[in-house]
Formats: C-alpha cells, sequence, structure tokens
C-alpha cells in the first residue's frame, strides 16, 4: 500500500502564486535599486513567465512600479500606505504632519518619524533639511536596531518582556568603527537613553552622519514610534546633543500628547 504524505493544514490551504507573489514583494522590498522581470525569476528560482505574470497583475494593482527606461521593478507607496493603516501609523502622519517642519526649521536638520515593524524600524514620513548639505532618507526604508537612534528610543521605553524578546532576536553587524556590536553595549546605551531622555547616533551605520531620536507614546503610555533628526556630524556636534536632544524630546511629547498620552509630573 503505497504511503500517504502527511499534509499541514498550511500546505493544504495555500496558493503557490499567492505565495509567489508575497515571497517577490519582499524580495524586491531588499533591493532599493529594483529588479528586474528576470533577475526576480533567477533570485527565487521559478519560471520567467510566472515572474512576468505576477508582476504584471502587480504593477496592473499599482502595488509595483516599473521603470520604463530600465525594466526595473520596484515598490510604490501603496504598501506603505496599506502598511500604515493595518498598524495605526495613519494617525502618526497625520498628527506628525506639521510638527516634522517645526521640528527641521528649529534644529536645521532633516526630521523624520518612523517605527518598529518587526525586526528593523521603517521611516514613516520625513521633512528634508533646508541646508544645502543634508541626510535624505526613501519614505519606506528599513533601517537595522542596532544603530539607529529611533530604534534605541522605542526600545528604552518598552517593557523588559518586550524589549528582551526584540534583543534576542537581534544580531549586531559592524558597519562602521562606532557600530554596536554586542547585547551588553547595547543594553548600556538603552540605560543612558532612559536617564537623558533620548537617544543618539554617532556614526554607527553610516560614518558621519548623527542622529537623535525620542520616543513617542500612546494613550497607554506605551512607546509607539520615535522623532528624530539626522544630518551630518560637522553640524551636531557632540555638544550640541544635549540641546538637540531637549528639542526633540519637546516634539516628541507634543505628538505623544496628540495620541492621548499624558506626561507624568514631577
Amino acid at each position: 500500500m503505497p504511503k500517504v504524505k502527511a499534509v499541514s493544514p498550511g500546505e493544504r490551504y495555500s496558493v503557490p502564486n499567492l505565495e509567489r507573489a508575497l515571497q517577490i514583494l519582499e524580495t524586491i522590498a531588499d533591493r532599493p535599486d529594483g529588479m528586474t522581470m528576470s533577475e526576480t525569476a533567477t533570485a527565487l528560482k521559478i519560471p520567467r513567465n510566472s515572474a512576468f505574470r505576477i508582476l504584471s497583475t502587480l504593477h496592473a494593482h499599482q502595488f509595483v512600479l516599473r521603470d520604463e527606461a530600465t525594466q526595473r521593478f520596484r515598490l510604490s507607496g501603496k504598501m506603505l500606505g496599506i502598511g500604515c493603516k493595518g498598524t495605526g501609523s495613519d494617525r502618526l502622519l497625520e498628527y506628525s504632519h506639521d510638527l516634522l517642519p517645526q521640528l527641521r526649521d528649529e534644529t536645521g536638520e532633516t526630521a523624520l518619524v518612523g517605527r518598529l515593524i518587526d525586526s528593523s524600524g521603517v521611516v514613516l514620513h520625513q521633512s528634508p533639511s533646508k541646508q544645502a548639505i543634508k541626510v535624505q532618507v526613501e519614505i519606506g526604508v528599513r533601517f537595522p536596531l542596532h544603530t539607529a537612534a529611533p530604534a534605541k528610543a522605542i526600545l528604552a521605553w518598552m517593557t523588559t518582556v518586550d524589549s528582551d524578546r526584540i534583543l534576542g532576536g537581534m544580531s549586531f553587524p559592524k558597519f562602521t568603527d562606532n557600530t554596536i556590536t554586542s547585547r551588553k553595549a547595547y543594553r548600556e546605551a538603552l540605560d543612558k537613553t532612559r536617564q537623558t531622555g533620548y537617544a543618539v547616533e554617532l556614526g554607527e551605520e553610516v560614518e558621519g552622519i548623527t542622529c537623535v531620536a525620542a520616543p513617542v507614546f500612546d494613550f497607554y503610555s506605551t512607546p509607539i514610534s520615535a522623532l528624530w533628526i539626522t544630518g551630518p556630524d560637522t553640524r551636531l556636534a557632540k555638544k550640541r546633543l544635549a540641546d538637540i536632544g531637549g528639542i526633540v524630546k519637546k516634539y516628541a511629547m507634543l505628538l505623544s500628547n496628540r495620541l492621548g498620552h499624558i506626561e507624568a509630573k514631577g
């Protein structure tokens, strides 16, 4: 009698082309410069005609964009919009809309808002600096937790259970000589963040770039997001960080208040 292979519920009800479409979206998300149809088929080891049909469908529904000159596909803003609505980030965008330009003007640097999603952070919106030399970030770009100031700002005020869970799954690849490469050192950075009320990133992912971030809280005093500024270290010298941190904290608290957070007194 032939053996019957056991099939899990996940396998029984899976839709192969839907799984491929999701894999394609995740793969393209990791390639800011986009991917051609052939590159997509090769990367996922699927037939070229399958890649073509799936990408064409995603393009027709505006989940991906296609550069007509290079024939490269990249994610559209539609994915970010759906994600924002699903995670409540649309409220962050609405309530921070006027605060980001104010934070930018008071500090002179690019102001951003973002949050943690899965095992990385994501930039939701920004107000670019008016300086000739500035730092600008693609909306929707992911940032690593172990280097980014906004990630430190959020993790520092999480419950111990939640922060330990995230820290347990973190890796610490080295990008520069300033990159934090151990959990012990990262915990020390979180302790310092709680003491000062703001987090810093001193060329930890990209040399010469400094970020200063503060947490944004909701009605339940849960850190759900962060506001931060970023710019060259030639303008954001260490002696200015305390003053800059105070400004960023002020705007982060204004946003928190709009989300229903009541600041503790005393």
